[in-house]
């Protein structure tokens, strides 16, 4: 009889992810558990997974009822996945998922009675007609303690998960062993790490996620599977098709060779390749007319691997894949990571100070435009802000060492101040679609400045919410903003210049990006920056629940024009909110080019670390007195900071004239010397809500 896995083809691939935190009885409450589930979301959203979380999830028929909701949305040939992070107890060999209203539940009869039977979420999971694959994670290895229980029952009562048996098309992993407990977090940083993995079927990454944990644990957890599911069936949660380019002579990987024996390269019929990176093997070096190479030889391992062809033929990978492929075939290292100091890091272009010049002189016009229409003179960028908040960057005391570098070498809190802005020179409305920003200064930093005249205890940073800025370098830019200047009142005249462009897919992109909460979005250096010995983008990632839940919230045309504002405002006046601070590092000038900053770094071949934490209380995120200190008084200015966070590449070549060039205008027009705040002491306080 064929295997009902042989041809089966995914089509969507859908997740349905728990996070139970807040248990009511205190002895279970629990402080990880949301923050698997954000996480795993942010990692299944680059993957082209659709998501649906829930958190706190009080009761039994809650439960269900989410279930039912998402089982309904199932269809032939879907991928599901089933997450759950929380407590879970068995009982008489029963297992169950705890839900957070246990307060209830003070003996073996009351989890049976208000406890989630996990057999009974897999029958409803698998109440459909349709066909499709069933992969369940259940990270509740967590001791789980019954109210009033004597520490006796407590020791005689089985801990964990009791095994059971994956029905077909099913694959059922535990964080730990079944029938055991386990507090750590470690399968989580197995589980995030390795899910992303290109083109690597379901069962070798759940198995290679089990080694892993095995050994990082030195034995004591090792994660139970049970799966009817075939080991080479060609399903995948990161399924990547590489269409056919050549590869120019002069691209080289600089690193060693390396062998795993597991399925070889394959070609699908419709000349595009599949190619599984972390099975194959790789030569040191591609030169031209080198293709990959699949089959095996006698002894089980893979024959020639580079074939030197006399004419291009055979698979030809697409450049920006090299990188990937070497990525997930020899992990990341700090060894292959560039030095700040390389000299192909940077390059000047021919006349750029003049370009330089020509742009300031955009800008400043730019910005007299705006002094006669608002009788203030305004930045040259990020003109409207939106909120204003102080915050505390929280740098751990374990960083490995490639990531404690620069102000990352010192662990502790420091005192920030952000401020939320619209991108664009003119003062919009917040219903048009446009870049926007956030700025951070952080105080108590020491350490050699690069500016030691103008500061001695800050470090600034700068984000946007797109990974790329379509102005790339200095020749772009200054024609771009002199554009910008032409058409200062006239949008529409604007975009039917850009569409004359070659690259005008490049500049008319920002018209076209989603407008949505700013609360809820990730935000990116784009530019690159020197990070102690290593070159790297920097990035914020929100990762509270309320950031997360909003994260989609989208800006309608019958909003008022103040709308992203009123809704930040709105955030903090409830709820707090948290970032990770994350560093991506740079190997490959070829494919992370420093000084085109339109090119996106892949984030598959070089992934963000997280470095430090942002925690932003509730406060008054428009504090008059602040706003108007922020907007006259102060500049963010990265060139003062320290140096081992030297900003680099063209872009960041033009801010350092152009930011001075924008904060003297400032300075002239409002008869208000900009100066740098050397401590949180000197900024106005804010008001914290309750």
């Amino acid at each position: 009889m064929a295997n009902p896995n042989d041809n089966f083809r995914i089509l969507r691939r859908l997740a349905l992810l728990i996070g139970n935190d807040n248990y009511e009885q205190e002895q279970n409450k629990l402080n990880q558990s949301i923050k698997n589930a954000t996480d795993l979301e942010q990692s299944l959203e680059k993957i082209k997974f659709k998501s649906t979380a829930h958190y706190d999830v009080a009761k039994h028929e809650t439960m269900l009822e989410n279930i039912i909701t998402f089982t309904k949305t199932i269809q032939d040939g879907d991928l599901i996945l089933f997450f759950f992070s929380g407590h879970s107890c068995q009982i008489d060999g029963t297992n169950y998922l705890i839900n957070t209203g246990d307060d209830r539940i003070s003996s073996g009869e009351d989890v049976a009675a208000f406890g989630t039977p996990l057999d009974r979420v897999i029958g409803r999971l698998r109440d459909t007609e349709a066909s499709y694959m069933l992969v369940m994670i259940l990270d509740c290895c967590r001791q789980y303690r019954i109210k009033n229980e004597s520490k006796s029952a407590f020791q005689a009562r089985r801990k964990g998960l009791s095994k059971m048996k994956a029905s077909d098309k099913t694959l059922i992993q535990y964080a730990c062993a079944a029938n055991k407990t386990n507090p750590n977090n470690l399968y989580m940083e197995c589980l995030l790490r390795n899910i992303v993995e290109e083109n690597v079927n379901i069962v070798d990454i759940i198995q290679r996620i089990t080694d892993e944990v095995t050994i990082e644990s030195d034995e004591r957890q090792r994660p139970f599977i049970t799966h009817r599911l075939r080991a080479n069936a060609e399903i995948f949660f990161n399924e990547i098709l590489y269409s056919e380019i050549f590869i120019p002579r002069t691209a080289e990987w600089k690193s060693e060779c390396c062998q795993r024996k597991k399925s070889p390269t394959k070609r699908t019929k419709d000349r595009t390749m599949r190619t599984r990176p972390a099975n194959a093997m790789v030569s040191t070096e591609i030169c031209e007319s080198q293709t990959f190479a699949g089959g095996r030889n006698h002894d089980g391992g893979f024959g020639s691997i580079m074939n030197n062809l006399r004419s291009p033929q055979g698979l030809i990978i697409e450049m920006h894949t090299i990188k990937t492929v070497k990525a997930a075939i020899f992990g990341e290292n700090p060894k292959h990571f560039l030095r700040y100091d390389d000299p192909s890091v940077e390059h000047i272009e021919d006349d750029e100070e003049e370009k330089i010049s020509a742009i300031i002189a955009s800008f400043r016009s730019m910005q007299e435009k705006n002094y006669e229409k608002h009788g203030h003179a305004l930045r040259g960028t990020h003109t409207k802000t939106q909120a204003l908040v102080r915050g505390t960057l929280t740098v751990p005391a374990d960083l490995l060492p490639h990531l404690s570098q620069g102000l990352f070498i010192y662990p502790g809190k420091y005192p920030v101040i952000l401020r939320y802005a619209s991108e664009p020179t003119q003062i919009e409305d917040d219903r048009i679609p446009a870049l926007r920003g956030l700025g951070m200064k952080v105080f108590n930093v020491i350490g050699s400045k690069l500016r030691e005249d103008e500061n001695q205890n800050t470090q600034d940073f700068f984000f946007n919410n797109t990974p790329v800025l379509e102005l790339q370098n200095a020749t772009v830019c200054r024609d771009i903003q002199c554009l910008r200047n032409e058409y200062f009142n006239n949008l529409e005249g604007l975009k039917k210049a850009l569409k004359q462009r070659n690259d005008s897919h490049k500049q008319l992109a920002r018209t076209e990006l989603p407008n949505t909460n700013i609360m809820g979005q990730e935000m990116y250096s784009q530019a690159a920056y020197r990070y102690g010995d290593y070159v790297v983008k920097y990035a914020l990632f929100p990762v509270a629940k309320e950031q997360l839940a909003i994260k989609s919230q989208k800006v309608k045309e019958t909003d008022p024009p103040t709308i992203l504002c009123d809704w930040i405002k709105e955030y903090f006046h409830h709820h707090s909110a948290k970032y990770e601070f994350r560093v991506q590092f740079c190997s490959d000038i070829t494919l992370q080019p420093v000084e085109d900053a339109s090119i996106e770094w892949s984030q598959h071949a070089a992934p963000f670390h997280t470095v430090a934490t942002l925690d932003i209380p509730q406060q008054d995120a428009f504090d008059a007195e602040f706003s108007h200190w922020w907007q006259d008084n102060i500049r963010l200015y990265a060139w003062a900071g320290l140096k081992e966070h030297r900003p680099l590449g063209s872009i960041n070549r033009i801010r350092k004239r152009l930011y001075d060039a924008s904060s003297a205008f400032r300075a002239e027009k409002n008869n208000q010397p900009v100066t740098f705040p050397q401590s949180i002491n000197d900024v106005p306080a804010t008001k914290h809500t309750s």
